[in-house]
């Protein structure tokens, strides 16, 4: 499985106030790249990219930034079932909305209860391809979609993008002893809790976006289930009778949208 660690989960990534600016030495120490932290996110990203089939449910928690800089957060569930390449479906319930999204190699559905509308568009022939398309495209915006391109060269989350890595402390995640390690690049920070017993797996992710003012956080604590073996029909959409398809435009049943 071709894997980005976050930018936007990438979408893990202009201070309008003047601050002072750093010394030489705290430049140097905000930069500090400690080889072990850099190669505990490349085993993690090589074990990741090893995987065929899995179930991955995540506790999120997001902020959303109101007018004048006030924050409200948002909880919710995110439930992935892939099958690597071309296959996925992904269950995305909040405090605010629903959505479903069925990938099948050929197309994507995204279907929205609430409103009983379902939106289809054809869809490249892998995973990562589809979920830039259907961000640069559609504007939809995929959770946790670094994990699909994590170890991929040039992306956000590619070693030489890395501009400080160090690790934190242990911490128990779900009863599990997990590697804190924190991260940055240009565009984005973010904290990855890595699973220390067994396979190296993400227990926790946290990234906020340094070039919003607000600094808005995103936190998602997740349980991986890696020995699925899902059936076909797992990734098509059987539309209910009262369900209406609507053209698929740009922003339309995003995740981020009503």
């Amino acid at each position: 499985m071709n894997a980005r660690v976050l930018s936007s989960l990438v979408a893990v990534l202009s201070l309008c106030a003047i601050q002072p600016q750093a010394s030489r030495a705290e430049q140097g120490a905000m930069q500090m790249v400690m080889p072990d932290a850099l190669a505990a996110l490349e085993r993690m990203g090589e074990y990741l990219k090893t995987l065929d089939q899995f179930t991955l449910t995540a506790e999120i928690t997001k902020e959303d930034v109101l007018d004048y800089d006030e924050k409200i957060m948002i909880g919710g569930r995110i439930i992935y079932r892939v099958k690597t390449p071309d296959r996925l479906t992904l269950d995305i319930v909040t405090d605010k909305r629903e959505r479903h999204y069925f990938y099948n190699g050929k197309t994507v559905t995204i279907y929205a209860p609430a409103f009983k509308f379902y939106s289809v568009f054809a869809a490249p022939d892998t995973i990562a391809k589809t979920i830039s398309e259907a961000e640069r495209t559609y504007g939809v915006e995929v959770p946790l979609a670094d994990l699909f391109y994590l170890g991929t060269k040039g992306s956000v989350a590619d070693a030489t993008n890395i501009i400080s890595a160090f690790y934190v402390s242990d911490s128990t995640i779900n009863g599990k002893v997990c590697g804190h390690y924190a991260y940055r690049t240009a565009t984005v920070h973010f904290q990855v809790w890595i699973q220390k017993e067994g396979e190296p797996l993400p227990c926790k992710i946290v990234r906020d976006l340094p070039d919003d003012p607000a600094r808005p956080q995103y936190t998602a604590v997740l349980t991986w289930k890696t020995d699925e073996k899902f059936g076909e029909d797992t990734f098509e959409f059987h539309p209910p009778k009262d369900a209406k398809r609507i053209k698929m435009g740009r922003g339309a049943l995003s995740a981020s949208n009503p």
